[in-house]
């Protein structure tokens, strides 16, 4: 906004300078020499009349005329030429108010796109990869580093890219820091070195510092949209564990209570000396393993469910 309000000031004063300057050289054009005529007129008809019919007259007149036409011809010339230089100016600072509103055009537009990016995506190692990878992009820097912090403040993770960053330039004029906030929460930061353009390092400039800062609130949305995401991972893990657990104890509960009862049959069968029945039991007892050994089989091969589509529900189950 101050770029666009200096570069309308330029504008709207340039014109009424030169209005102003050109007004007073076009009276100055008409004035000066009706008044140097008419001084030249009055010497020669009051104060030396006799300059009106002798040679030395007509010389002295003549020279009189060169340098009232010298004269003003150099105070025009250096009139319009101030002009000039004050248009080249303001023309100079126009161009630079215009480039540097471009430049700020097109950082916010890489913005915009960068901050749908970093949101696109639900997975936490996606996210933390994009940030590190958008924000060396948005300002040009060769090296950037991502600390990633938990609840309490600590240091859970450390993203550098590219890999050995970790020794990056720490000149205030070659590094940017920057936090990563979301609700008065520190998330982490992020550490940006050695600004490249033209292929050479370049200091960074204080508009690097906002696009970064603005680049950083986008950042923390997208890391804790990712966090909540986990989160609900994890109680989706807990709870399809759970349903599993009362579905294997129902189901194993029931079969165990009849095999159970069917060993106490076979056990009064032994001891009455009735081998049929024994066996006639053990078949029914081997049935009903072999039932619930199939229904434990379906249900784990069951668990082919993805969880937030990057791991398998048994692998998850697991962990």
């Amino acid at each position: 906004m101050e770029i666009l309000s200096r570069r309308a000031a330029l504008a709207t004063s340039a014109p009424n300078l030169v209005g102003l300057s050109l007004r007073h050289l076009r009276w100055l054009g008409v004035v000066l020499p009706l008044l140097f005529l008419a001084a030249l007129d009055f010497i020669r008809h009051a104060l030396w009349p006799e300059l009106l019919h002798a040679w030395p007259g007509f010389l002295f007149i003549g020279a009189a005329v060169a340098v009232g036409t010298y004269v003003f011809s150099k105070f025009m010339f250096d009139t319009i030429e101030r002009m000039q230089s004050r248009l080249f100016e303001q023309n100079r600072a126009l161009e630079a108010a215009y480039q540097t509103v471009e430049r700020q055009n097109r950082q916010l537009k890489a913005l915009h796109e960068a901050g749908l990016s970093v949101v696109s995506d639900l997975n936490l190692n996606t996210v933390l990869g994009r940030v590190i990878g958008l924000a060396r992009e948005l300002v040009g820097a060769r090296f950037g580093m991502l600390e990633v912090l938990d609840e309490e403040g600590r240091l859970i993770r450390r993203i550098e890219a590219p890999t050995g960053a970790a020794g990056l330039n720490t000149d205030p004029a070659l590094s940017l820091e920057v936090p990563i906030v979301a609700r008065g929460h520190l998330l982490g930061r992020l550490y940006l070195a050695e600004k490249v353009a033209d292929g050479r390092v370049v200091p960074f400039e204080a508009g690097d510092r906002e696009v970064l800062e603005l680049f950083a609130t986008q950042a923390a949305i997208a890391i804790e949209n990712a966090r909540l995401h986990s989160r609900l991972e994890a109680l989706a893990v807990v709870a399809e564990r759970e349903r599993i657990a009362r579905e294997l104890h129902d189901n194993l509960a029931q079969v165990l209570g009849y095999i159970r009862m069917r060993a106490a049959s076979a056990r009064r069968a032994l001891e009455g000396g009735d081998l049929t029945a024994v066996g006639r039991v053990l078949c029914e007892v081997d049935e009903a393993v072999a039932e619930a050994y199939a229904d434990v089989r379906e249900a784990i091969l069951g668990l082919r469910s993805r969880v937030g589509g990057e791991r398998a529900l048994p692998d998850a189950l697991g962990e």
